[in-house]
């Protein structure tokens, strides 16, 4: 995704906000002067909003690293709430009565669970939304394309985003198993805010039901993409990108790899690209992927 303007001012909020926990006066201060010189030295010159939050981070853990593990305990808390849920969200998907649609269910549980605010977390997230449809029967996301034809890909990288949800991830990826799909996943190592770690996909069993998980420290970004985590990118034909961060580093940029987007709508340039207003919930599976950047 091409950063916006306004991008530059909500990234810089992101962080700061989330790594100026523990730091006082002039830390604070020094933290900000750094968010916002690597912003303008960045300017103009980064062509992909992934890249744009990976340097800014960078300079964040810099001056404050230990705000890499901040959210530990909350992150754990997501986890035990997630793994309650499951047996619920398990029986949800396998009242679909084709593979087809329950493995439309199974994304739908997983886009129903990117609860993380853009805002600071204040503590474990609770899945309002996605109890709400398993209990009430609550609005699904938004479906854009054809989302069931993500069970035919043979090679799949999905890029994982928080502790918690990633316990629903592990619904999709139990279906494209079964299918016989090649899976590789993607965490963050090290400790990244309260994005899932290595950790957090063991707390699942996830390691033992993907082919392969892959550590990147920062977002998944193609043009940056090294080692295990591009050979990876280069040998599948689909990309699973959940939540926000992930689909400013991958949207536009997987050229002819099909990509399919879950995600929450929680500011107006991703509503923009695509046509949905924020708030909404999301599976966005374009024909041939995503658009291609010029």
């Amino acid at each position: 995704m091409r950063p916006e303007v306004e991008c530059g001012s909500c990234i810089t909020q992101w962080i700061y906000h989330r790594a100026a926990t523990g730091l006082v006066g002039r830390e604070r201060l020094r933290l900000l002067e750094a968010l916002l010189a690597t912003m303008v030295e960045n300017s103009g010159e980064l062509p992909c909003m992934g890249q744009v939050s990976n340097r800014s981070t960078e300079a964040a853990f810099a001056l404050a690293p230990a705000a890499r593990g901040t959210y530990a305990e909350a992150k754990a808390a997501s986890n035990r709430a997630a793994a309650e849920l499951l047996p619920s969200a398990s029986a949800y998907i396998e009242a679909g009565n084709t593979a087809g649609e329950r493995f439309l269910r199974a994304c739908s549980v997983a886009a129903l669970a990117n609860v993380a605010p853009l805002g600071v977390p204040t503590g474990p997230f609770a899945f309002d939304e996605l109890q709400g449809l398993l209990q009430q029967g609550g609005p699904a996301p938004i479906v854009q394309g054809d989302v069931a034809a993500g069970l035919g890909a043979r090679r799949v990288v999905y890029a994982l985003d928080n502790a918690g949800e990633v316990g629903f991830d592990s619904l999709v990826i139990r279906l494209l198993k079964e299918a016989g799909a090649h899976v590789t996943l993607v965490v963050k190592e090290p400790e990244f805010f309260e994005d899932a770690t290595l950790a957090d996909a063991h707390f699942f069993s996830l390691e033992g039901l993907a082919d392969q998980v892959v550590a990147v420290d920062g977002f998944l970004v193609p043009a940056e993409a090294q080692g295990a985590a591009a050979e990876a990118l280069a040998r599948c034909d689909l990309v699973i990108s959940k939540g926000t961060g992930s689909f400013e580093s991958l949207w536009g940029e997987l050229g002819d790899t099909r990509g399919m987007f879950l995600l929450k709508v929680k500011c107006r340039p991703i509503s923009r690209l695509l046509d949905v207003p924020v708030g909404n919930f999301l599976i966005s599976a374009p024909p041939g992927g995503a658009p291609r950047h010029p």
